[in-house]
């Protein structure tokens, strides 16, 4: 029988070309909102997520099943240092566009006055006291004084990470015990979704820019990909469940509530693992361009925003998303060979 582990090692993966397909489908949804439209395309699909959240739901999903495998390597200062360089130095460079070039910019208020109240947004280098707003900036925009509104993730996921390598010291990643930590997850979901909490009332928070209800949703889809790579050798990889998967997507999406939130959680995430290991897609020209999905993910807001402040908001948000990507991708790709390869080299 085919599985997900012995996929994984003999196709190896496409995870990185879908975490690119995820942050273009970011910046797509983000259009809409971003210049004025309460109608979000992706949105229909069932009424399960906007395009953003398809894609930060997939982007968790193979961190969850990625991070699994680096940390049951065993050296957690190694695995600590590889986060670090993977998430730290492009998010360095984003924020001092933010802070010394867009900024100033686009800053309605003296650059004395600019320069006093945003500063703070150094603080992104500590990933979980990131500063998505900038006052003064992008005022008259629908979304206006954010800067980077993408970046509301990172202290969520980083926190993950933590986590991990906690239940990694604790022996807690086995397939005998990490069932537990997928049942309290799921409980403690569900316990939130009864009470009335959701994406425009998180119900408090965990700690700062950790909120309750989007962390433990984000938590619930971390976990899934997480266990997909713990019972690995036990998960059948079949084109006939990943079909069934769709199905029951399309039939659960008339269920309101827990129901249908129990299928995307299982069934989506078996779909990102599937197409992540079934079988290998080359896509040379991509391949050497390099990894620009986390690039893509963090400069697309800021671009978008530069954007709609050259061009106005009448725009089709189609037409929109277009503009936006070019130079989106472009800084990514710099990004990648300038700053995120060189910083990767590090590790060793």
């Amino acid at each position: 029988m085919r599985t997900v582990g012995s996929s994984f090692q003999s196709q190896r993966n496409n995870f990185d070309i879908i975490r690119m397909i995820a942050a273009s489908l970011v910046l797509i949804s983000h259009s809409f909102p971003l210049s004025g439209h309460s109608y979000e395309p992706f949105a229909h699909l069932g009424g399960y997520e906007t395009g953003g959240g398809f894609g930060v739901n997939a982007f968790i999903v193979i961190s969850g099943f990625l991070i699994c495998r680096s940390v049951e390597r065993g050296d957690i200062e190694a695995f600590y240092r590889a986060r670090f360089l993977r998430i730290v130095p492009a998010l360095a460079v984003v924020t001092l566009l933010q802070v010394f070039i867009i900024g100033p910019i686009f800053t309605d208020a003296s650059l004395t006055q600019y320069f006093s109240l945003n500063l703070r947004q150094f603080l992104n280098v500590f990933v979980f006291t990131v500063v998505p707003s900038a006052p003064t900036v992008f005022t008259d925009l629908p979304h206006g004084q954010m800067i980077n509104g993408s970046l509301w993730t990172l202290p969520i996921e980083a926190s993950f990470y933590v986590v991990i390598s906690f239940l990694f010291l604790g022996k807690v990643l086995r397939p005998e015990r990490f069932w537990v930590v997928l049942v309290l997850l799921a409980a403690g979901y569900y316990q939130l979704s009864v009470s009335g909490c959701s994406w425009s009332d998180q119900c408090g928070m965990i700690a700062r820019n950790l909120p309750l209800y989007s962390t433990t949703r984000l938590a619930v889809f971390f976990s899934i990909g997480a266990a997909f790579w713990i019972y690995r050798d036990h998960i059948p990889l079949s084109p006939w469940i990943a079909f069934f998967a769709l199905v029951a997507l399309a039939l659960a999406a008339s269920n309101p509530g827990i129901v249908k939130d129990a299928f995307f959680f299982v069934c989506f995430s078996y779909l990102v693992i599937f197409v992540g290991c079934y079988a290998k897609v080359e896509v040379n020209w991509y391949e050497k361009l390099g990894d620009l999905s986390y690039g893509t993910y963090v400069f697309a807001w800021p671009v978008q925003q530069i954007v709609l402040s050259l061009f106005g908001l009448e725009m089709n948000p189609y037409v929109f998303a277009i503009i936006a990507f070019v130079p989106t991708v472009m800084l990514a790709c710099a990004s990648w060979n300038l700053v995120e390869k060189r910083a990767l080299l590090l590790k060793r």
